[in-house]
């Protein structure tokens, strides 16, 4: 695996904060692309 570049760090970092894990369960945006290509 080669090294993540700081645009795709910000792409994850956005991602991630739509991410809501509450009452143990995980919710999320209705984005269907987790990770890019």
């Amino acid at each position: 695996m080669g090294k993540l570049s700081k645009e795709q760090l910000l792409w994850c970092e956005e991602k991630m904060s739509k991410v809501d894990l509450t009452e143990n369960r995980l919710r999320r945006d209705g984005s269907p692309i987790l990770f890019p290509c």
